[in-house]
């Protein structure tokens, strides 16, 4: 039966003795649901039974045990001999075809950027978040730095209070050279923020500047589309670079001056907008989530036949390989857990 299905698929085996279902499944590895009668063997489990456990199999995909041993175990080794091979490298999800985890590395060369493409605000969120989370996991604060963008509206995704970015800039403010850019306040922030930014890649150009590894966490450029297609602002005391521009030149340049983003847009028609229609040259990393558009895919991963990704699957393409992987995002199962590895790395990580 097991080899019938999926690859990927959750296969549940039931326990006579212990009156318990096992998950068979690397993800979900120590999950338990018990019952109070045994489920019959010869027909199909009465209707209650069965919503019982879609609902058990659903909550257990959100809190894989395999995320939280990602962060959890990773942050004990916080603070001792750093890896250089963990450098810049990111944990997206787990291939369909394998329990293999799909990562990616950001280098110091050009275009080595993340662009995260669809609809699902709340996977893309997650993958910022623990994008962040994993850097600040493997990197004293010397050595990374955030700047964060979040134009998500306030308590948009149900399981989070507030902003997510506020939370770990508030726990974790060493990492956080500025203050998170919010919807509310972005026409004043944004234009600051990119011009900081930009300012500072500048003087890395002339040999000068910061040595740590910069990146820039952008949730939802799709709130800022307008904006960014403004004329040039004026800083207090003389004509900056306009927002668009700076932004334009971080994608650029920034990389080759360790400098990464990592953005999120619903729909590629705002980068083409802003960026005009050769933005896609300026990310080596792309992901299609669910609710993309056929047009979006194929332009993400330069593939005229393909199709959107399905539900809790995303397509990964990477210039580094051939074709693109199909893998299940990582996601944050609850605030209380954001909060428990947040906490869990301020006891262990770098100080």
């Amino acid at each position: 039966m097991a080899t019938a299905l999926e690859r990927g698929a959750t296969v549940i085996t039931w326990n006579g003795e212990s009156q318990q279902f096992s998950w068979q499944d690397s993800f979900f590895q120590g999950s338990r649901l018990r019952l109070d009668v045994p489920p019959p063997l010869d027909s199909p489990p009465p209707q209650d039974l069965f919503k019982r456990i879609l609902r058990e199999v659903s909550r257990e995909a959100q809190a894989s045990t395999s995320i939280e041993r990602q962060f959890f175990n990773a942050g004990t080794q916080a603070g001792g001999v750093l890896n250089p091979s963990n450098r810049g490298k990111l944990g997206l999800g787990y291939s369909t075809s394998g329990n293999e985890p799909v990562t990616m590395t950001f280098r110091r060369r050009t275009d080595s950027h993340l662009l995260i493409i669809g609809k699902e605000e709340e996977a893309a969120l997650d993958l910022l978040i623990i994008a962040m989370l994993e850097q600040a996991t493997h990197h004293p604060p010397a050595q990374v730095q955030f700047y964060a963008i979040d134009l998500s509206l306030e308590n948009a995704i149900e399981k989070y209070v507030g902003s997510a970015f506020e939370l770990l800039r508030q726990s974790l403010p060493q990492y956080f050279p500025r203050p998170v850019v919010k919807l509310r306040g972005m026409r004043d922030e944004l234009p600051r923020l990119l011009t900081a930014i930009g300012d500072e890649l500048e003087k890395r150009e002339d040999g000068a500047g910061t040595t740590s590894t910069l990146y820039l966490f952008f949730h939802g450029l799709q709130f800022a589309e307008k904006m960014l297609q403004k004329s040039p602002v004026r800083s207090e005391n003389t004509l900056s670079r306009d927002a668009a521009q700076n932004l334009s030149y971080i994608l650029h340049k920034g990389s080759r001056m360790d400098i990464h983003a990592l953005i999120w847009s619903d729909k590629g028609s705002s980068l083409e907008a802003i960026f005009g229609n050769d933005v896609l040259h300026c990310f080596d990393y792309r992901v299609a989530l669910p609710m993309s558009s056929r047009e979006d895919v194929a332009k993400v991963l330069e593939r005229s036949d393909a199709g959107a990704p399905g539900q809790k699957q995303a397509f990964f393409f990477s210039r580094d390989k051939d074709g693109f992987e199909k893998f299940r995002p990582y996601s944050v199962p609850s605030q209380a857990w954001l909060q428990s590895a947040i906490t869990n790395f301020q006891q262990q990580g770098f100080s």
